[in-house]
């Protein structure tokens, strides 16, 4: 780990927050050591079964510090509330992402992949334009903004479309080969 930007107490207050505005939300809190659910829901239940990982279910004041992040879980046709709320209450305090139509993450303010990437290439000593990236969905925006090198599969959602100067095959058709292919034929050319 290179890195970390925590959400601190602010993220446990606003976590307290939610859930009593939202007790039909789910909030998973991200720590370095592992995962924890503060409000469970068959979703988070779900999705920590998914994702195989290890993780603890228990009261938000009894998950210590310092958080990573929020990652709140409710039905697509509910969410919109949540974030709204978030976005119009917290918007300024927080950077906050869909990374799926049901999860909406609250991260630290400037803990995107994009500024990630810039600062992974600084510590690295990568040049900005040597570095290339691939997204398909929301959280993937600061990432593909970041540099003129950004590709997304083809059923991406719209907004990466517009964002990724190549759009390359469908994620169930190899995309990462086809951007394999695609580099080493560039960098032989050159």
């Amino acid at each position: 780990m290179v890195e970390t930007q925590d959400i601190g107490v602010e993220g446990y207050h606003l976590a307290r927050a939610l859930i009593a505005r939202f007790p039909m939300l789910g909030v998973e809190v991200s720590r370095v050591d592992g995962e924890f659910v503060a409000n469970a829901t068959p979703l988070t239940e779900r999705h920590m079964e998914h994702v195989r990982v290890r993780h603890f279910v228990c009261a938000a004041e009894d998950i210590p510090q310092p958080w990573l992040k929020l990652n709140l879980v409710m039905e697509p046709e509910r969410i919109g509330e949540v974030t709204a709320w978030l976005r119009a209450s917290y918007g300024d305090r927080f950077f906050m992402q869909h990374s799926a139509p049901h999860f909406f993450e609250v991260l630290a303010r400037g803990a995107n992949k994009g500024a990630a990437a810039l600062r992974l290439c600084a510590h690295l000593g990568i040049k900005c334009e040597n570095l290339h990236t691939v997204g398909d969905g929301e959280n993937d925006v600061e990432l593909l903004s970041c540099t003129e090198h950004s590709y997304c599969p083809e059923n991406s959602e719209q907004t990466i479309l517009n964002i990724a100067k190549t759009v390359l095959p469908d994620n169930d058709h190899d995309t990462i080969a086809a951007l394999i292919a695609l580099l080493d034929q560039t960098y032989r050319e050159e």
